[in-house]
């Protein structure tokens, strides 16, 4: 079920290129691809989809770590 299934993290951002620039420049990760819709990293086995948002509402709370 689950327990054997390749999780991925998902997070939305509205400025793109910002988050490009930190998540493989700051943090190191590798860009996997790019498309309209999300950035994708690895980090250690684990995919991360940043998505593309127009608009959101940012939480005061930790949401990937």
């Amino acid at each position: 079920m689950l327990d054997k299934q390749e999780l991925v993290a998902f997070l939305a951002v509205r400025d793109v290129s910002g988050a490009r620039r930190f998540y493989e420049g700051v943090l190191g990760l590798p860009l996997v691809s790019e498309d309209d819709f999300a950035l994708v990293f690895r980090s250690n086995g684990t995919t991360i989809r940043i998505q593309k948002v127009d608009d959101f509402t940012p939480q005061d709370f930790t949401v990937l770590g």
